[in-house]
């Protein structure tokens, strides 16, 4: 039955792969925010808009793109909306029809001065003409960082009142906070796409 220890074969299996496993100490330590590396992979996201005016929030779910020089943002689900911005301005294509431009000229200027690119980029280095930002905020004992952006262009702090942005080696959450009371709360990472037709292209 038992061993000279009081430790079955089995017993002994199974403490042997608990001392095998990697400790929570051994996993991937979280970088500080400021040197994060830009990434240009295609991400899941998840969004919850969030209107005063409604009583649950609206979800999105599809696939982004960041670079250096444009923001692919494609919703999937429930609807297929395909977002570009960059130098050029924000055009959008809604259920595979031919892009257009994107509001008046002030709302393509605010959305450019955001520079939402950077934000999922985790380039705040580019962000300090346009947002006063926050030292990084220790979440958890894992190293997990919170930055807080708040506007200082006038174009953007009429509609943005904050933006939080959390991580821990890339920009995974940022919370948009508008001026009217409501709020973008997006997360991005694996595995976070709704179920449906995979019609997510980034190129």
């Amino acid at each position: 039955m038992g061993n000279a220890k009081g430790l079955s074969r089995s017993n002994c299996a199974i403490l042997a792969l608990i001392l095998l496993a990697p400790s929570p100490a051994a996993a991937e330590q979280c970088l500080p925010y400021d040197q994060l590396e830009p990434d240009e992979t295609p991400r899941d996201f998840r969004q919850l808009r969030h209107v005063p005016s409604l009583s649950k929030p609206l979800l999105s779910a599809g696939v982004m793109a960041a670079s250096d020089s444009s923001l692919v943002w494609q919703v999937c689900n429930p609807f297929d909306i395909r977002t570009v911005i960059d130098a050029d301005g924000v055009t959008q294509s809604v259920e595979g029809e031919p892009a257009t431009a994107v509001g008046p000229d002030m709302l393509q200027d605010m959305i450019r001065q955001i520079s939402i690119a950077d934000i999922f980029r985790g380039r705040f280095d580019q962000l300090e003409n346009v947002f006063d930002i926050d030292p990084a905020r220790p979440l958890a004992s894992d190293g997990n960082w919170k930055v807080a952006l708040t506007p200082r262009a006038e174009a953007v702090s009429s509609i943005v009142s904050r933006i939080d942005v959390e991580g821990c080696r890339t920009v995974d959450r940022i919370r948009i906070s508008y001026r009217s009371g409501g709020w973008d709360d997006i997360q991005v990472g694996p595995g976070l796409t709704m179920k449906g037709p995979a019609r997510c292209p980034t190129e």
